[in-house]
């Protein structure tokens, strides 16, 4: 670096490349991480190119490392990642005095390729990095040949086994062996079992997505807990029964709501009805910092606390305060996704909690949920049952495997009972109330008169009791409108939500139905 302080591109003397021969050329290409550090500053779109297999590990120069692991924290944070929001991140840390101070950045921003060449750009950073990889293998490997087994380097299998994982993670270049997966050929391939965690094994598995859903107050929480508490310790839950496997396994419950000091309440008042906890681990958001869990940090602080405890299960209380944003955005839950896949791949299974909107008959956010799910269990709060007392109605939707024969899925009601102890209190389920108000009375009349004319039967199913019928939300509108014909579009979809609200019908999908 000049001494008046001038801007440069860094040279090989800057590399960080302790530990590799020095006799020769190491794979760098400066340049290649300056054009696309820049075109990232320029443009977020190109680190969509190359965020999925472009690591800050790849780049040669240390800088450079940091620069782009600030970009990878500040868009995981939704954060603006271009020179001046950088600037103040890595510039009070003192972090690029070494290549020119803050100043830099605009020299990067200088040196920008095109979006439409940023993955380009990335390859080629990611097969240097290759390169400088295997040429570290490699001396390692010399180095292990020349000590023997009883010097202080690594062992022979140690470099072999070191070798043999870099290439099976290594992206792209290889081939995956595809052609094992031909239909006609599937039965072949052996496969790990999966494991029932609680119940008979269609919903709470090593490989579910799950979702508990209920509006405030619901005792979401409440059987979340006790959920994880069950397959910590081994044990059955209400009328589902012990899973199966080696009795307890470990459970990691990641509270984003509750904090530590209600969460040791909460476990006291197990404590007090001499349960057993199991292998139970309860990280809270006051006492670790949980990065949110659709960026790449929150990904990978997920997946190392489940590998850390061994978990069979990870809950996730709640998935909205653990994201961070709104779930109503498809992009949020694209990004969640592949986190809940990771686990599958894994064998660890997901029971992840979400609020309802105003729509109290669905979890609030993006449709996109009820596609990634196996199984959705929604808690429905008795408003006749004063507070604190509690009694919730357990009902499923979206479930994926559901065979008619089934108890695990049938409906039924729980109650909260000394301790938080839960107590099973009825066959639960969808009910029929009986309207006291005149503007409910009249509700109920044309919902039974429409379901007369145009209702439908529906088959049994875990979700919906057997002998219901139902009609279309759209053919229940065009009933209230016709029978008032003052009423309007949005004030007939409000009769139909006062009437869901209230309990007189029920709601799935496109369907309004009646118990």
């Amino acid at each position: 670096m000049p001494e008046g302080g001038g801007l440069t591109a860094p040279s090989a003397d800057d590399l960080d490349l302790a530990g590799l021969p020095c006799f020769r050329r190491i794979p760098h290409n400066i340049e290649a991480e300056m054009a696309l550090l820049g075109a990232i500053l320029v443009n977020q779109k190109a680190y969509e190119r190359v965020k999925h297999f472009l690591l800050p590990e790849h780049f040669a120069l240390g800088e450079h490392r940091q620069i782009y692991e600030a970009i990878q924290t500040l868009i995981g944070a939704g954060r603006l990642a271009d020179p001046v929001v950088l600037k103040n991140f890595l510039g009070d840390a003192h972090l690029l005095d070494g290549i020119g101070g803050p100043a830099y950045l605009n020299r990067l921003v200088d040196c920008a390729v095109t979006t439409i060449s940023a993955g380009e750009y990335g390859l080629l950073i990611y097969e240097l990095a290759v390169r400088r990889e295997f040429i570290g293998i490699g001396e390692d490997l010399v180095e292990a040949a020349y000590s023997g087994e009883g010097g202080k380097c690594l062992s022979l299998e140690d470099v072999v086994e070191r070798t043999t994982s870099f290439l099976a993670n290594r992206p792209g270049k290889r081939k995956r062996g595809l052609l094992k997966y031909l239909a006609r050929d599937l039965h072949k391939i052996e496969t790990k079992p999966r494991v029932s965690l609680l119940g008979n094994g269609n919903w709470l598995h090593d490989q579910c997505k799950c979702f508990l859903v209920g509006g405030d107050k619901s005792g979401k929480s409440i059987l979340g807990m006790e959920m994880a508490r069950a397959v910590a310790a081994g044990e059955g839950l209400l009328h589902w029964r012990a899973g199966d496997g080696d009795g307890p396994r470990r459970v990691l419950y990641l509270d984003g709501e509750m904090g530590l000091s209600l969460v040791k309440r909460r476990v006291d008042a197990m404590l007090r009805r001499d349960v057993d906890l199991g292998d139970l681990v309860v990280v809270s958001y006051d006492e670790q910092k949980i990065p949110p869990i659709e960026t790449p940090a929150g990904h990978r602080y997920v997946l190392d606390a489940a590998e850390e405890v061994d978990a069979a299960l990870v809950i996730l209380d709640n998935f909205s305060v653990l994201t961070m944003q709104t779930l109503k955005e498809d992009e949020v839950i694209k990004l969640i996704a592949p986190l809940l896949n990771e686990l599958v791949t894994r064998h660890v299974g997901t029971l992840s909690m979400i609020h309802t909107g105003h729509d109290k008959t669905r979890y609030a956010g993006s449709s996109l949920i009820g596609g990634i799910t196996t199984g959705i269990i929604h808690l429905t709060r008795d408003p006749d049952i004063e507070f604190p007392r509690l009694e919730t109605d357990v009902t499923w939707q979206s479930v994926r495997e559901a065979p008619p024969d089934d108890g695990d899925f049938r409906p039924f009601r729980f109650a909260v009972e000394g301790d938080l102890a839960l107590v099973e209190k009825s066959s639960g389920g969808p009910k029929r109330e009986r309207p006291t108000k005149p503007q409910h009375k009249w509700l109920v009349e044309q919902l039974a008169q429409c379901l007369d004319r145009n209702g439908v039967p529906l088959a049994p199913s875990s979700v919906r009791p057997p002998n219901t019928r139902a009609v279309s939300s759209a053919e229940l509108v065009a009933w209230f409108r016709k029978r008032r014909p003052n009423t309007s579009g949005p004030d007939a979809t409000k009769m139909i939500h006062e009437l869901i609200d209230h309990g007189f019908a029920y709601a799935e999908g496109d369907y309004v139905w009646r118990g």
